[in-house]
């Protein structure tokens, strides 16, 4: 802006504020919200902006220099070992909760171990084929599905014991102009 102050945020015509106030109160943590994302965008753009931030941060940072550290008082450690004292029952319900959550998941791995063994025993038992054409002349194939990792990528695989071939497929990948 030309004249070197901007709308205090108010969009009902309150007074404008200069832009000297703005960076104090900007510096001193002020603005909050609409106010705030502005006064970063144009501290962003404009340097005199930002050169009357940075001026104000270097004459209050002495303030801070002054301010010492402060310990809570024994009263305020004796009312937190109260509030700790007071939940060590619901501590140990949570300690409880973790360790039947650790149980079901055991479970369901084993669940899931269990089911791939079955399903793999399944397609890969011998027994017949009711193949036709070429592949029903020997041993049955042998197939298998590989995951790739945790991502949605498989191999298909295929053994044909008759002719001593394997056959090996993709599926969920694309074209990235770089691998075949």
């Amino acid at each position: 802006m030309t004249d070197n102050t901007h709308p205090s945020g108010s969009s009902d015509g309150e007074e404008r504020r200069p832009d000297s106030v703005l960076a104090a109160e900007y510096v001193l943590g002020l603005l909050e919200g609409e106010e705030l994302l502005m006064m970063r965008g144009r501290a962003a753009r404009e340097p005199e902006l930002a050169n009357l931030i940075e001026s104000w941060e270097d004459r209050l940072a002495p303030l801070s220099d002054e301010i010492g550290g402060a310990a809570p008082s024994p009263e305020v450690w004796s009312r937190i070992e109260a509030e700790l004292a007071k939940d060590d029952v619901s501590g140990t319900q949570i300690v409880s909760l973790k360790q039947r959550l650790r149980n079901w998941q055991i479970a369901g791995s084993a669940s899931a171990a269990a089911a791939v063994a079955a399903i793999s025993l399944l397609m890969f038992a011998p027994g017949e084929a009711d193949l036709t054409g070429p592949l029903s002349e020997g041993p049955n194939p042998l197939a298998a599905s590989v995951p790739i990792g945790e991502t949605g990528l498989r191999l298909a695989v295929t053994y044909l014991p008759g002719s001593q071939e394997m056959l090996v497929s993709s599926s969920g990948l694309t074209a990235d102009g770089v691998h075949d």
